[in-house]
C-alpha cells in the first residue's frame, strides 16, 4: 500500500489512495461513504459521498499532480446534476460538493477555479512519518489543518530517516510518436498513459524506450540505447492500432501455452514463458480482458478471455496472486515480473 521515495511516503497507487479514504471517509471528512467508480455516461467518479443532510460530495483522487482535475470534476457534477441518481439518499437542492485531493496542485488548476462558476475545494495530503508512526495529514492549500488520521501500518516495515536516498532517475520527454497517438484520445486517458510511461522509465535505470510511428516499447537497453531484442528483457509498451481501437498497452508477462490440439486434450503445458500479452480496457483504470498472439494458441489464431482468466492462470503458474484487476497493478506485476528475469 505505502513506498518511500527518498524522504516521503507515498501511496503505491491511486487505487491504494482511494481505498484509504473510502474506509476513512468518516473521520477524515464526515461523510458517509456512497459509490466508488460509479459509472455514468462514460464518466467514472472516484468517491460519491454524502453528509448527515443528504448533501452529495464528488470527490477526485490524484496520486501525484494533475493539471486537469478541475475539468473531470466539471464533467462529473454535470453528469451527476443531470441524472440525478440515488435520489432518496441526496438532496439535489443543496450544494454539490467538489472535493479534489492531491499531493501538490498545479498552477492551472488554480487558474481553472478562479475563473469557474463552481466552487472547488482542493485538499492536499501529505504522509508525516514521526519516530515509526504514519500519519495521513489534509490540509488546505493555505496550510491549516484540516484533518489527521494515523495510519495503521506495521512498525516493523517502516522504513528511517537515516537510511540512505536512492539514486534518482531523471526521464526525457514523450517521443512525439507517442503525443500523436494520444492526439484523440480523452484527456484523462493521456493522463493516465503518460503516468504509466513514467512509472516504468523510473523503476530501473536500465530500462529503455524505443519509439516507431504506431509503437513504443520499453525493455533492456544496450550500451548504445538501443533494446535488447530477446523477449524475456522486454517489458511492455504502447501500440496504436488503426481504426476505432486505437491506442493498446501490451505487457510481457507470464504464460503457459500448449503447442498442439493434442497436447492441449492432454492438458500438456509448454514451458512458461514471457510473451507479448494485450490488454483490454474500455477507460485504462480497469482490465476487462486481454489477447495472445496466433502462435501460442493451439488453434492457430489469436485468443481474447476475459482478464479473471489470466489473474487465475497467473496464480496457478507462479502460486503468487494479483490482487487487482486495475492496468496499474498488472504494470506492476510486468515490472516485476521482468526484474526477476532479469537479474536471474
Amino acid at each position: 500500500m505505502l513506498k518511500k521515495n527518498a524522504d516521503k511516503w507515498e501511496f503505491e497507487s491511486e487505487e491504494d489512495l482511494e481505498n484509504f479514504v473510502w474506509e476513512n471517509l468518516q473521520i477524515l471528512f464526515n461523510l458517509k461513504p456512497l459509490k466508488r467508480q460509479y459509472p455514468i455516461n462514460a464518466e467514472k467518479s472516484d468517491i460519491l459521498a454524502i453528509s448527515e443532510e443528504r448533501q452529495l460530495a464528488i470527490i477526485e483522487l490524484k496520486n501525484i499532480e494533475d493539471r486537469y482535475v478541475v475539468q473531470q470534476l466539471t464533467r462529473y457534477y454535470e453528469n451527476l446534476y443531470n441524472e440525478k441518481p440515488f435520489a432518496t439518499d441526496i438532496d439535489y437542492q443543496k450544494r454539490i460538493r467538489l472535493i479534489a485531493i492531491a499531493p501538490s496542485f498545479h498552477r492551472h488548476n488554480f487558474i481553472d477555479r478562479k475563473h469557474h462558476q463552481l466552487l472547488f475545494e482542493f485538499i492536499i495530503f501529505e504522509i508525516f512519518q514521526s519516530a515509526n508512526q504514519l500519519n495521513f495529514i489534509l490540509k488546505t492549500t493555505e496550510g491549516n489543518l484540516f484533518s489527521k488520521i494515523q495510519i495503521p501500518y506495521p512498525q516493523e516495515k517502516i522504513i528511517l530517516a537515516h537510511q540512505p536516498k536512492p539514486d534518482l532517475i531523471t526521464i526525457s520527454e514523450p517521443h512525439k510518436s507517442l503525443l500523436r497517438m494520444l492526439e484523440n484520445e480523452t484527456i484523462d486517458t493521456q493522463d493516465i498513459v503518460l503516468k504509466l510511461r513514467e512509472k516504468i522509465l523510473i523503476f530501473d535505470k536500465s530500462i529503455g524506450e524505443k519509439s516507431t510511428n504506431l509503437t513504443i516499447t520499453y525493455g533492456q537497453k544496450k550500451k548504445d540505447g538501443e533494446l535488447c531484442k530477446p523477449a524475456h528483457k522486454l517489458l511492455g509498451g504502447f501500440q496504436f492500432l488503426k481504426g476505432a481501437s486505437g491506442l493498446k498497452m501490451f505487457l510481457y508477462l507470464p504464460y503457459r501455452y500448449f503447442q498442439s490440439l493434442r497436447k492441449y486434450m492432454r492438458n500438456q503445458y509448454n514451458d512458461l514463458k514471457s510473451i507479448k500479452i494485450s490488454i483490454l480496457t474500455d477507460d485504462w483504470k480497469i482490465a476487462l480482458g486481454y489477447k495472445i498472439p496466433s502462435q501460442y494458441s493451439y488453434q492457430g489464431k489469436t485468443e481474447y478471455d476475459n482478464i479473471e482468466g489470466y489473474l487465475q492462470m497467473y496464480e496457478i503458474m507462479t502460486g503468487k496472486s494479483i490482487k487487482s484487476k486495475s492496468i496499474d497493478a498488472l504494470v506492476d506485476v510486468a515490472l516485476s515480473e521482468w526484474q526477476n528475469r532479469n537479474s536471474s
